[in-house]
């Protein structure tokens, strides 16, 4: 899959919060070692585009698992009115975040729709009780939550990845 970003002023996160520095050497020394394109398309719009596997091998069993977050960094994530927006605002080649193929060809409405549509068939929700604690596999479920009301604490830990994790599709 490859995950397009545009860095605008004001728009989603800003790129030193993302990457953690004001120094955009730094910026750079981070994006080439970890195999992300950078470009700066003037002075304060940053582009980074990246490739990441569609599938995995689950370390385990060595299923082949849907592993990727294209359905959510694609533009009609934000429903049709908004992605048609942001398109108007920002143009097709500048949008704040979307999603392609690996080979930079468009995902087209088809395969959005079989995606959307397995994850919605899988869907799983319950009621938090005070106390509760979820463990997940982030290789077996992907994760989210609804929207709402009140307070709440979440407190996340992520563990070592297994290595090595089989990847398919990057390119």
């Amino acid at each position: 899959m490859e995950y397009v970003r545009h860095y605008h002023v004001g728009i989603d996160l800003p790129w030193q919060d993302v990457f953690q520095t004001q120094d955009k050497e730094d910026l750079h020394s981070y994006c080439d070692a970890n195999n992300i394109a950078v470009e700066w398309l003037d002075d304060k719009l940053l582009r980074t585009v990246s490739r990441a596997q569609g599938a995995v091998r689950q370390p385990i069993s060595a299923e082949r698992i849907f592993f990727n977050q294209a359905h959510l960094f694609h533009a009609s994530s934000l429903g049709k009115e908004n992605m048609e927006a942001l398109m108007e605002l920002f143009g097709a080649d500048r949008l704040p975040r979307h999603a392609r193929f690996g080979d930079g060809s468009e995902i087209g409405d088809d395969e959005l729709t079989l995606v959307n549509d397995a994850f919605r068939a899988h869907t799983h929700t319950f009621t938090w009780q005070a106390g509760d604690v979820l463990w997940v596999d982030n290789l077996q479920y992907a994760h989210g939550r609804k929207s709402f009301k009140g307070p709440r604490s979440v407190f996340a830990s992520l563990m070592e990845p297994s290595h090595p994790v089989q990847t398919e599709g990057a390119a």
